[in-house]
């Protein structure tokens, strides 16, 4: 039997949680139960921002670790205590945009969620996107005409939806024109559902924060294991001692993983993870 890790790091989104679905199943969650009791490290790291990351939490009930953005803020439970942030920088905000804006209508952005509107659409056209986005999280969101209309926030993650080749095509223009200087990614959105170009401070993401957990834990990184199953993953599942992989993974994602979960749905992560207890 392998060695029990003593920090495990957990995707949200199609690893813990079904996408259609507002419930973490029940096995999952006794599975965190009784990791917590044997005295694992617990730490969900997820591409949602916090305000939509909250309920979920709420759901494990457990004093732990999270991180929101894909990486970019870093969080002490139960009283949401900020451990870590990595926003970009503006002016790369103004130079992604200027990159962006012609090959999309959609633009995103998200910033500190302590602003009553903690989410926007760069607006040129309405778009059935918004509207859906909008029926989905509520109104802390709203749309801008102009960059000058952000507010004084830290921008934590600027997005362009679309189609797989579209968002591709926004990768490729964002590595010519700003190399390194951002970390830019292709995901699916899966309660959308759309594919999407996310970028982040060069730091920000799930690989980082696994790091910074384990440094906060005085743990070192071969001691710890990720589960995910998307691109946003492939950073922490790269740098976790332990890489396990949903069935239904990006293909990067199963390449990296140690351990593959059969595919019959996010209970064969709480079965899974009950196993190393056993």
């Amino acid at each position: 039997m392998p060695t029990l890790p003593k920090l495990i790091a957990l995707d949200l989104d199609r690893t813990l949680l079904p996408v259609d679905d507002h419930r973490i199943p029940e096995i999952n969650l006794r599975a965190l139960r009784e990791l917590h009791e044997a005295g694992v490290a617990l730490a969900v790291i997820t591409g949602r921002r916090r305000t939509t990351l909250e309920p979920y939490m709420d759901q494990i009930g457990l004093p732990i670790l999270a991180s929101s953005n894909s990486g970019t803020q870093l969080w002490q439970l139960p009283d949401w205590t900020r451990l870590a942030s990595k926003p970009l920088e503006h002016r790369l905000v103004e130079q992604a945009v200027s990159l962006l804006e012609p090959h999309s209508l959609n633009l995103y952005f998200e910033w500190d969620d302590e602003d009553p509107m903690d989410f926007a659409w760069l607006k040129r056209a309405e778009s059935v996107l918004q509207t859906r986005y909008f029926s989905e999280y509520g109104a802390r969101g709203g749309t801008i005409a102009s960059l000058e209309e952000l507010p004084e926030r830290q921008v934590l993650q600027l997005s362009m939806p679309g189609t797989e080749e579209l968002v591709l095509e926004g990768k490729r223009t964002l590595e010519t024109g700003l190399g390194d200087d951002v970390f830019a990614e292709c995901v699916l959105w899966p309660r959308m559902p759309c594919h999407a170009l996310e970028v982040f401070h060069p730091d920000g993401n799930k690989g980082w924060a696994l790091g910074r957990f384990a440094q906060l834990l005085g743990l070192d990184i071969s001691e710890t294991m990720a589960v995910g199953d998307d691109a946003n993953d492939l950073p922490m599942l790269a740098a976790a001692g332990r890489a396990v992989a949903m069935g239904h993974s990006h293909p990067q994602a199963l390449a990296l993983a140690s351990h593959v979960l059969p595919d019959n749905g996010e209970a064969e992560l709480g079965r899974y993870l009950l196993s190393l207890l056993a």
